[in-house]
Parts: structure tokens; sequence; C-alpha cells
């Protein structure tokens, strides 16, 4: 994901201000296969919406962007292309634990065309800027899972929550 990202967003004009970490990421993008730390994944777009004077719904906009241009790719398109929103929904809090770690997905109801999912996470961990981004990138998935239209809405922000209401026809 980051590496699409940089692409889109490059950073390196940036550096001189980046701490550490983020610079490396910057500087040596690790393969493709590397787990790389949520916290410095969201530091990492926290600084790319800064630098690139992103407000949220930008920011929200651009994730979904990117996320829609990587999710079409060969490795995605099939899963997508074959599933409803709502058994994408059912079964994302197994997919997320795949790519995230110490924060979770709890699908609080699916409905005909609605659900409703939380993030949930340690204290601190995602800001509203982060969660907007996966707004986004929710709407990507429904969007690209047989929907016709699809929005996704996030409805709250708790100290380690943030709500998610889902709609698509």
């Amino acid at each position: 994901m980051y590496r699409d990202s940089a692409q889109d967003r490059p950073m390196h004009d940036a550096l001189p201000w980046l701490p550490a970490p983020l610079a490396e990421l910057v500087v040596r993008p690790p393969l493709v296969s590397t787990w790389v730390p949520s916290v410095t994944m969201q530091a990492l777009f926290l600084a790319i919406a800064d630098h690139y004077a992103m407000s949220d719904e930008h920011f929200m906009q651009w994730t979904h962007r990117t996320q829609k241009t990587l999710l079409s790719g060969r490795l995605y398109r099939s899963m997508m292309a074959l599933a409803s929103p709502a058994l994408l929904l059912t079964g994302t809090s197994v997919r997320w634990r795949s790519f995230h770690r110490g924060s979770e997905i709890e699908v609080d109801q699916v409905g005909a065309g609605t659900a409703r999912l939380s993030v949930v996470f340690p204290r601190g961990l995602y800001a509203t800027t982060n969660l907007m981004g996966f707004a986004g990138g929710f709407q990507a998935v429904a969007e690209l899972s047989n929907a016709t239209t699809a929005t996704v809405v996030l409805t709250d922000v708790l100290p380690t929550r943030g709500v998610f209401t889902v709609r698509w026809s």
C-alpha cells in the first residue's frame, strides 16, 4: 500500500523534516512482503496529508483512489469481482488481521445495502485523518464488489474506535 501511495505522492523533498523512521521508508521502501508497524505507516500517511495540504475529505478521496487502483490489480481483482459488499464486509475482520496488528475491525451489523463497522485500536493510534483514509479504502472495496453506488461515512471518532456506516446498492 505504501509503495503505491509513494508513487502517487512522493515525499523525497520532505526528507529534512521527516523523523528518521519515516525518512527511511521514503529512501529505502521495504519489500512488498515486509510488515511495517501500523504506527509508522499511519505517521507516514499523516506526513503525506500535511505535505500535500490535504483536508480530511481530500485525504479520504485520495485514499479511495489509490486503494481502488491497488484493489483493481491482478492480485485482488478476482476476489473483489466475485463477492458482494455484504459478503466482503462479513469476512473483513479476518482479512484485516492479515495486514494489521494491534487493531481490529468489528462488524456490528450487515443488512440489505447497509453495514456498520468499527475499527478498534489502542488509544491514539489513529487520528481522524487516518480513519478518513480507511473510509476511502472501505468505499473502494464496496465499489469493486458489485455495488453500483457506495458511500462510507465516518460517523463517530472515539479515543479507541472509529465507527463507519457503509451504504450501497
